[in-house]
């Protein structure tokens, strides 16, 4: 390895055992499926199959009241579906309490979707080559 000059360096992405669409690369520094294979890495297709367990009630996030007092505990069993991805979610106890003691509004979007909306107000993230200062 020494000889090859590979000690040291990171293990080639076709090794990594995640599809770069399901890492925190994808976000920072989206791509294509076509791009991601010529590197040699996975992709792996999302599938749209939401499975909510049978019995379950399901509530619109548009239904809910904007006031977390508002709010029975009763939403703490029930998926809530997003309004933008129409994926469910549930809410934590203790993410309802918080809800409640700060009188902030309860969440109408999936916490991906609210992750993705973040990550759209930062500013965007540029590579640059730089040679080291220490070699």
């Amino acid at each position: 390895m020494q000889q090859d000059h590979e000690w040291g360096e990171f293990f080639p992405i076709s090794m990594s055992p995640f599809a770069y669409n399901h890492t925190i690369a994808q976000d920072y520094f989206p791509s294509n499926f076509s791009s991601v294979q010529e590197y040699g890495a996975k992709w792996l297709e999302e599938k749209r199959e939401f499975n909510i367990p049978e019995g379950m009630k399901v509530v619109d996030a548009t239904s809910l009241p904007r006031n977390p007092q508002e709010v029975d505990d009763k939403i703490l069993d029930q998926a809530i579906r997003c309004e933008t991805s129409s994926r469910p979610f549930r809410m934590m106890p203790k993410e309802l309490e918080f809800y409640r003691k700060y009188l902030i509004p309860l969440p109408r979007q999936h916490p991906l979707e609210r992750y993705r909306a973040r990550l759209k107000r930062m500013p965007e993230k540029t590579l640059y080559l730089r040679k080291c200062d220490k070699t």
